[in-house]
């Protein structure tokens, strides 16, 4: 059904299309399966997808080989502690050798946390900016993407439950809207700053942008 789908998507004319699941490696067996199968249709279609860590060298060779242009990683927390509280299984010191075998078989990568993680305070944060300027510098700017977020927070999660005990949030919160989870203190202050960083350097293209746009 997969490659039916994508066989119509380049029908369509579509040249790039996304596997929107946070771990598409897992189950593994499945994921061959499907990376052999793009293979054999060789659909010259370009195709990006979310994995665990934990994927090897010749499973992310046989993804270039099948179209693939960018993954992305989302640990979330770069503590073993952090991970643990989010029901994550891999290790902290998994995450840097994976980006560099994505970047060695010419992938583009992207590297998503979250800041305030439970079990992770403003040492972790600065971890995640060392990692950012490490993996950017090093691996190449253009390329390597590292992202820092918000946690939103979902109904029935150990974080939801947290914040209820708390009175963070009303006892009744069914978390339909957006509820974010921030710990407060040094790391939000810096997330903050760098957030504010952001925004300035964003105004300051565009304004770069409307200004080459206008009149000559």
């Amino acid at each position: 059904h997969v490659i039916s789908d994508i066989r119509n998507l380049k029908e369509m004319g579509v040249r790039h299309f996304q596997f929107v699941d946070s771990v598409f490696n897992v189950p593994h067996e499945y994921f061959r399966k499907l990376l052999l199968a793009l293979k054999e249709i060789n659909s010259g279609m370009k195709w990006s997808a979310w994995l665990t860590e934990d994927v090897s060298r010749d499973d992310i060779a046989l993804m270039a080989d099948t179209g693939a242009v960018k993954v992305d990683f989302s640990p979330d927390a770069i503590t073993d502690t952090g991970l643990q509280l989010l029901g994550k299984h891999n290790s902290a010191s998994d995450l840097l050798p994976a980006v560099i075998k994505a970047k060695k078989a010419g992938l583009t990568v992207g590297v998503n946390f979250f800041n305030g993680n439970p079990g992770e305070g403003f040492p972790a944060m600065l971890r995640k900016l060392k990692f950012l300027l490490i993996t950017r510098f090093s691996l190449g700017w253009k390329n390597t993407f590292v992202n820092i977020g918000t946690i939103r927070v979902y109904a029935h999660s150990i974080i939801s439950r947290q914040m209820i005990e708390r009175g963070l949030v009303d006892k009744n919160c069914d978390f339909f809207a957006p509820v974010f989870y921030r710990n407060r203190g040094p790391s939000d202050w810096l997330f903050r700053f760098f957030q504010l960083l952001r925004r300035i350097r964003r105004r300051i293209r565009e304004h770069g942008l409307s200004n080459k746009s206008g009149p000559q």
